[in-house]
């Protein structure tokens, strides 16, 4: 081994640890375990859920939505960068989750509790193809 490789070595397995030491960094904490919940109606949901909205891969946007008693409802996402979306449209209720279909896309919606707090975990694709997933809160 020359001089400049004996130099060098330890630099790079330093390197190589330091950085797998970043990455465990970086992994997100665990969140606590989610209990599904039955949605035996829409007046069960009805009301403002607010939350974080994620377009995969990496676009987070605030979002609000109103769910009212006769299964309509309504959301505002505030885009990073790109205004505000709206839209809206009508829920349906089937073996105890929500589901929805507008010329945007499609979207299903599970009500879980986690931490003592119902979360109502939307999954939703658009026509485009782009997935977004939220954990959305009741506004109290």
């Amino acid at each position: 081994m020359t001089v400049f490789q004996r130099s060098v070595l330890p630099l790079i397995v330093l390197s190589t640890v330091m950085s797998l030491a970043a990455c465990a960094a970086l992994v997100a904490p665990e969140q606590p375990p989610v209990i599904p919940i039955v949605i035996p109606d829409i007046k069960t949901v009805a009301g403002k859920w607010e939350g974080v909205v994620i377009r995969e891969p990496f676009q987070r946007d605030w979002a609000e939505l109103t769910i009212y008693e006769d299964g309509r409802f309504e959301y505002v996402s505030h885009r990073n960068y790109l205004g505000i979306a709206k839209g809206g449209g009508v829920l349906k209720l089937t073996d105890g989750k929500l589901t929805s279909e507008t010329e945007r896309g499609q979207a299903t919606y599970i009500l879980v509790a986690r931490s003592g707090r119902h979360v109502l975990m939307v999954d939703a694709l658009s026509k485009q193809g782009l997935r977004y997933t939220a954990e959305l809160t009741r506004v109290e």
